[in-house]
């Protein structure tokens, strides 16, 4: 693991250095995800966070429903009641 240091600006902004940006395949405007674990800070591209939470979803959804269209279907259903 490489570690640099780095500094927080007057405005809060860190600095990431070009080659974690370029292994992390990051381009400038792209959207990060922060969070901490424990004393930690870390950052995931928006990109990745979605891929993983998409396998996540598919790893329980073995019959590759549909689930927006279920959970609409659902509301629906609800809305009919009230």
């Amino acid at each position: 693991m490489e570690m640099v240091k780095s500094h927080i600006d007057k405005n809060g902004r860190i600095l990431i250095p070009y080659l974690f940006r370029k292994s992390l395949r990051l381009e400038p405007g792209e959207e990060v995800i922060l969070y901490q674990e424990g004393k930690e800070l870390k950052i995931r591209s928006f990109k990745d966070s979605l891929t993983r939470a998409r396998q996540m979803v598919k790893q329980y959804n073995k019959d590759e429903l549909n689930l927006v269209s279920l959970l609409l279907q659902e509301r629906r259903e609800e809305n009919k009641d009230v």
